[in-house]
């Protein structure tokens, strides 16, 4: 979880992005460690700097997770969840 806290201490939202896709889409990755993941960039949200970039990240999440993780449900990675 280094690469999301050294994003986030940055601001490389963009990147941030790139790198949990990037991360999610190792075949090699357990999905315990994905979901720790958006777990960890869920957190995180209310850093953003504006309303653009948290609809971003939460649209890679639900990229992520769609399919894939079902301990969290894609279905709670809507704005409306996130006071938005």
């Amino acid at each position: 979880m280094a690469i999301v806290t050294i994003c986030e201490q940055l601001g490389e939202w963009s990147l941030l992005n790139e790198q949990v896709l990037l991360l999610s889409k190792k075949h090699g990755q357990l999905k315990q460690a994905i979901t720790k993941m958006v777990q960890v960039v869920m957190s995180i949200l209310d850093d953003t700097p504006d309303l653009e970039t948290e609809l971003s990240i939460i649209e890679t999440l639900r990229t992520v997770t769609e399919g894939k993780v079902r301990s969290i449900d894609a279905g709670n990675l809507t704005p409306a969840n996130f006071g938005l």
